[in-house]
């Protein structure tokens, strides 16, 4: 409708409604999207009047596109708009109604647009009002969704990834939720547990962030489980909703030392990227308002073991390479030493995320230096043989967690032939044997049960 018929209550007049004697909890649910070139591209403020007097309700129909899970997009599709983006489902604005709806009273519901937009501003309406009778059970947690990992194309920004797990749960008892034991883990593996404990009030919903997984559980796709087994140290009234299976897509993974290229545009100042480790902590970053426009940067990251993030911005929300504007072309892109780099990204609005799992992933049990080198019984209960022969000069023999910590570590010589590897005080999981000699670095798995 024509923002005139809006306004003028030629259309959404205030209309009068009659409670439902049974219900007992209300929403209101609003979807506005905005169309027209002033409708579409300018914020405007809408509201919800009860019973007149000041709105109970006011807010501003506006959704940033530049963290559009679909992209790129040909068009204009980093532009923000009134209630929408392309690509993406229309923005609902939910309101729940406490002490208003009061059974035998009617009540009059008014909407309009509390702003004066103009030239062609067209808006899509709808509203709802929704009624509940109590709630069915006193403690009912539902674990609602899987936001990563996650194949869902609108955790598309975030996915695939290799480090914390995060779900949505939702409290639909009628108490108030303090504790959870969360059960996670890839199906057919290693069942992590979590206490939670916080707050979730009831008919609301919170992401709870799992504590991290073993980096080489996500090297295949699979299906990533949870399920919520107790709800304040008691059952769950309701436990047909505690669990929620999620097929996800393996991270990449590069053996090898890696290459980050970085190309500015004629903005500089509004692009960096950063690279993270698995506990969100930054181990090497580029800022662009350090750099000159349209330069080259090339850094190369060696020694890493375990999962990581590269992350890059644009404060302009433009992405480093955008079609409608004059900023020139800029990308980030990466590979293996010596291999050809493929593009993380340029046009992408406001961030890009690409995790990987990089370190000694091989199985290598020989080299072009001639030494033999093995480790058996490999899985092991935590007792492993180390056997290396050939060795010429001094070396190195270390065992590393996913955080790259060294857990057992040995300097060797001509003489050594083998020794034991003693992990029974470790968790089971994957380990890393790296064997360091003047020339080269080779390494293999260890599996513990």
């Amino acid at each position: 409708q024509n923002y005139v018929s809006l306004a003028e209550d030629q259309r959404f007049e205030p209309r009068v409604f009659t409670p439902n004697e049974n219900a007992q909890q209300y929403k209101i649910k609003s979807a506005i999207t905005g169309h027209g070139q002033e409708g579409e591209f300018i914020p405007q403020g809408h509201f919800i009047n009860l019973n007149g007097g000041i709105a109970e309700f006011t807010w501003t129909v506006w959704s940033e596109c530049a963290e559009n899970p679909v992209f790129p997009q040909g068009g204009t599709w980093i532009y923000d708009r009134a209630g929408w983006c392309p690509g993406e489902p229309t923005h609902v604005q939910t309101y729940e109604v406490e002490g208003i709806f009061l059974p035998g009273q009617d009540i009059e519901l008014d909407y309009g647009i509390s702003t004066n937009p103009i030239g062609d501003s067209r808006y899509i309406v709808n509203h709802q009002v929704v009624s509940y009778g109590p709630n069915n059970f006193q403690l009912d947690a539902e674990l609602e969704d899987v936001l990563y990992p996650s194949d869902k194309v609108e955790y598309t920004r975030f996915n695939p990834r290799c480090d914390h797990p995060e779900i949505r749960v939702k409290n639909r008892g009628s108490s108030g939720i303090q504790h959870l034991s969360i059960e996670y883990g890839i199906e057919g593996s290693t069942i992590e547990s979590y206490e939670w404990t916080g707050n979730i009030a009831p008919n609301t919903s919170r992401n709870i962030e799992l504590p991290v997984i073993n980096a080489m559980e996500w090297l295949e796709e699979s299906v990533f489980v949870a399920k919520i087994t107790s709800v304040n140290n008691e059952s769950d009234d309701y436990p047909n909703n505690n669990e929620f299976l999620s097929p996800f897509t393996p991270v990449p993974i590069h053996e090898s030392d890696i290459v980050i290229t970085f190309k500015t545009n004629f903005q500089p100042f509004e692009s960096s990227y950063k690279v993270y480790d698995q506990f969100g902590t930054v181990i090497h970053q580029r800022l662009g308002n350090n750099l000159s426009s349209n330069t080259f940067t090339t850094d190369t990251l060696f020694n890493l073991n375990g999962c990581y993030s590269i992350e890059a911005f644009d404060t302009g929300d433009d992405g480093f390479e955008f079609w409608a504007n004059s900023d020139g072309i800029g990308y980030i892109s990466m590979g293996e030493i010596g291999t050809n780099q493929w593009l993380i990204g340029d046009d992408f609005g406001r961030f890009i995320n690409y995790q990987f799992i990089a370190g000694s992933l091989s199985n290598i049990e020989d080299n072009e230096s001639g030494v033999f080198f093995n480790v058996f019984p490999n899985p092991s209960t935590g007792l492993f043989s180390l056997v290396i022969d050939g060795l010429s000069g001094q070396a190195q023999c270390e065992v590393f967690d996913q955080m790259g910590q060294v857990l057992w570590s040995k300097n060797l010589s001509d003489s050594y032939i083998s020794d034991q590897i003693d992990l029974e005080h470790v968790p089971s999981g994957i380990y890393f044997l790296t064997l360091t000699t003047p020339s080269q670095r080779v390494s293999k798995k260890l599996l513990k049960h």
